[in-house]
């Protein structure tokens, strides 16, 4: 109960909670830092009540995303909540099927787009609509266009099931003529938390922007976490996130319905923060071949492949130094800003 109140991620994503479950998020001493709580592909049906759960602006005043993804038995989000929340609703069951006079709901950052009022609650749209996606304009957060995975890993215990690895991928809001390069945006977290709805706002708004030589695409993955993984699995992970790009993207947009965008699979940015600087350094610098295998722990990436730029922010470079095994608590910088 000490701890908890200075929580500011929770991602209780790719579980089995319902409405119910989700009432020991209300705890008596509230989540009052918390920015991100992540839901996505649960079992929440109807409409999920943020007060009721402890998600809404009296329990979580900070709260600045809220990811609801792949429930696909949620109609939408009812509750008291901050204008600037934004509710991540792709793949729920909001307009679809339900015929006219199904509720959708829409976040509060996502009004002015939509060109509703602004309101401290959810606004509810009447109608068989399609879920608003914001320009890049500024006017608000984009969502992704096409969310995949790449990557199925085996379940790990007999009563566990198979892990789906995804990403996010977003497109200019009109096809270019040619084909488009394509920027990877690793998340960061040390290795051992964060997810793709991690991508900050400007990258997300990057493919609605022209630049001088035309757009471009943004795909943001989820990879494997330590310690339930060693690192070498999470940079395998990286290898086959490149592979797919290479030789099914394209196809994979075609098949969706997205033929009229191309992406140029010769001309790929890597980059990231923090560990995902490390792996986007990692993926793309080559690994001499005089190395041996102890020193690279079986990895060399795959460095060959049309990674034309590395742009890694603040990364990690040396997991030999010794703030890897020097015990913090609870991290060095605790106390300031």
């Amino acid at each position: 109960m000490t701890v908890l109140p200075t929580l500011r991620t929770l991602n209780l994503g790719h579980n089995r909670l319902t409405n119910d479950g989700l009432k020991g998020l209300k705890l008596p001493s509230r989540l009052m830092n918390m920015k991100i709580l992540n839901l996505e592909r649960n079992s929440l049906t109807g409409i999920l009540d943020l007060d009721v759960i402890g998600a809404g602006i009296d329990d979580m005043p900070e709260l600045a995303t809220l990811t609801l993804n792949g429930n696909t038995r949620l109609r939408g989000t009812d509750g008291d909540i901050s204008d600037t929340l934004k509710i991540e609703l792709e793949g729920c069951g909001i307009g679809l099927g339900g015929g006219a006079g199904q509720p959708r709901t829409v976040s509060a950052i996502h009004r002015q787009a939509a060109g509703l009022p602004a309101a401290s609650g959810p606004a509810v749209i009447e109608g068989d609509a399609k879920p608003v996606k914001p320009a890049g304009n500024g006017r608000g957060v984009p969502l992704p266009d096409l969310t995949w995975t790449y990557k199925t890993c085996p379940a790990a215990t007999f009563d566990s099931e198979p892990l789906a690895i995804e990403f996010d991928l977003y497109l200019p809001p009109t096809p270019p003529s040619s084909a488009i390069p394509l920027i990877i945006w690793f998340h960061g977290g040390g290795l051992l938390q964060g997810n793709k709805e991690n991508l900050p706002p400007h990258f997300r708004r990057l493919p609605a922007h022209t630049f001088p030589k035309g757009q471009v695409a943004v795909l943001s993955p989820n990879y494997r976490l330590a310690p339930q993984v060693p690192i070498v699995d999470i940079l395998s992970d990286i290898t086959t996130l490149l592979s797919f790009v290479q030789l099914y993207l394209n196809k994979r947009l075609l098949k969706e319905g997205k033929g009229e965008y191309r992406i140029d699979t010769d001309r790929i940015c890597l980059s990231g923060g923090s560990a995902g600087g490390y792996l986007a350094m990692i993926a793309g610098l080559s690994v001499p071949k005089s190395a041996s295998e102890e020193v690279v722990g079986g990895y060399r990436g795959d460095s060959e492949k049309g990674i034309k730029c590395i742009a890694p922010f603040y990364p990690i470079t040396d997991l030999m130094d010794e703030f890897w095994s020097t015990e913090t608590n609870p991290v060095p910088f605790h106390g300031k800003t």
